[in-house]
């Protein structure tokens, strides 16, 4: 088989329940804040969590990220109150590779 010389991007969103190792993916066209609500939505249409219970997403500080952190949790928009109720946010470190290996 003969190899493409170039370079492919392909996009992945992923998240992972440590306590069952169960890992989702989602494949966006690109990446922005919508698409990466979108992909918490659908994990979490997937993924159901008990009442009063919350998941914990890690995120770098990808501009995406932070601006879909500022709309969720910081201004609490009322379009993303579905999210609000079963996410909290935990970013990492700026400029921390040992943390975020691919960087």
């Amino acid at each position: 088989m003969k190899s493409f010389p170039g370079r492919f991007k392909t996009s992945y969103s992923g998240f992972v329940i440590p306590e069952t190792g169960k890992l989702f993916t989602t494949k966006p066209a690109t990446f922005n804040y919508e698409t990466t609500i979108s992909s918490i939505r659908e994990f979490l249409a997937s993924n159901p969590i008990q009442e009063g219970k919350k998941y914990v997403i890690i995120m770098d500080n990808a501009p995406w990220h932070k601006k879909a952190i500022r709309l969720i949790a910081d201004e609490k928009r009322e379009e993303y109150s579905d999210v609000n109720e079963k996410v909290e946010f935990l970013l990492l470190p700026p400029y921390s590779p040992d943390f975020n290996p691919i960087e």
